[in-house]
């Protein structure tokens, strides 16, 4: 394994949330445009809202993910207490 496993776990944490967190505004804006249609299934956008929805649930949820980037902010800080070092 790597010694900078961690480092480069964060490189597919980022584009999950940035993406979901998109996603979602995208989805709420097209909402607020749609108005009270946007809820019927008359519409796409009732799917692709429950479909965005879901995104930042799946494969971990953002808030969790946003913890372990900030985890992985301090791990990276040379003068940090939480420095991992391999055996």
């Amino acid at each position: 394994m790597p010694g900078n496993f961690y480092n480069s776990s964060c490189f597919f944490v980022f584009p999950k949330v940035f993406s979901s967190e998109g996603m979602w505004n995208m989805a709420s804006e097209c909402l607020q445009v749609f108005g009270g249609m946007g809820y019927m299934k008359d519409y796409p956008m009732e799917r692709i809202l429950r479909d965005v929805r879901i995104l930042s649930i799946f494969e971990g949820t953002n808030e969790i993910l946003r913890l372990f980037i900030a985890l992985m902010g301090m791990v990276s800080h040379p003068n940090s207490h939480y420095i991992y070092k391999p055996k």
